[in-house]
């Protein structure tokens, strides 16, 4: 262990991984939605995220009930930037769960699963 990882308590001594590992993920989460929206403003970069099946991955976020505000307000700015194209509209139209979800979060519909 680093004297660096020590001294802050990053790590767990007994285990060796982060000691608050889900706040570690959400930060690396949010780290890479702004590195993408920054790269999505070329078209040929957002059709490049639909064909890596950025659709699925925004959908399953938005779909994720803890997600919080500055995390949601990402994956929206996202879905937004990349929904210009015509390919990342017909994909969003066909996934039933993205539609849903973005209903849900924009227009703050309801809280459970027999309202939409």
């Amino acid at each position: 262990m680093k004297k660096e990882e020590a001294k802050f308590g990053f790590v767990n001594k007994e285990k060796g991984y982060p000691r608050d590992l889900k706040k570690a993920v959400v930060s690396y989460v949010e780290t890479a939605l702004a590195s993408l929206i920054a790269i999505s403003a070329p078209k040929w970069n957002k059709l490049k995220l639909v064909s890596l099946g950025a659709v699925r991955a925004l959908s399953r976020l938005l779909a994720e009930a803890e997600l919080g505000a500055t995390m949601m307000e990402k994956v929206l700015k996202l879905v937004e930037a990349v929904s210009s194209t015509r390919e990342m509209q017909k994909e969003i139209s066909e996934d039933t769960t993205c539609v849903t979800a973005v209903l849900r979060k924009v227009l703050k519909l309801c809280g459970d699963e027999a309202c939409c």
